[in-house]
């Protein structure tokens, strides 16, 4: 029962045995192309993440610096429209000028008004002090 094998089937078994050995070997290789693969794409993954880094910190560069424009374009606005409802163009130095001069004679005036209510009731209390006392003196009999 132990007869030798063939001469055909020793053939096959070769053939077999190279076939299994070329599959081995062209896993082996298959599988150290997807490595290399994983690595390559582990960069680009890498390359992309840090441009988009730079893409999301220039368009927030340029989001704030166009923020800090529209803000001081609306400050600009909101001066004009309310120095203008003042009746003063603030583009013209002289109707500016006129404008602060009204201002520091408002100044100056309200000044001298609060002095000048001062110095009214001092007077008022001085007249209504000096009448009573005349008016007691004379009651008194004195000269």
């Amino acid at each position: 029962m132990n007869e030798p094998p063939s001469a055909r089937t020793v053939e096959i078994e070769a053939l077999r045995r190279d076939a299994d050995h070329s599959r081995k070997e062209e896993h082996r290789l298959n599988l150290e192309r997807l490595s290399h693969l994983e690595t390559r794409l582990d960069e680009i993954d890498d390359w992309i993440r840090r441009e988009l880094r730079t893409l999301d910190d220039r368009i927030e560069e340029r989001l704030k610096r166009a923020e800090r424009m529209l803000v001081t374009d609306a400050a600009h606005l909101a001066v004009k429209t309310a120095f203008g409802h003042m009746g003063v163009n603030v583009e013209v130095p002289a109707e500016l000028e006129n404008f602060r001069n009204d201002l520091r004679f408002g100044g100056v005036f309200r000044n001298a008004v609060s002095k000048s209510f001062f110095a009214l009731v001092a007077a008022i209390f001085g007249g209504i002090g000096l009448s009573l006392w005349l008016t007691f003196k004379d009651q008194l009999g004195w000269k």
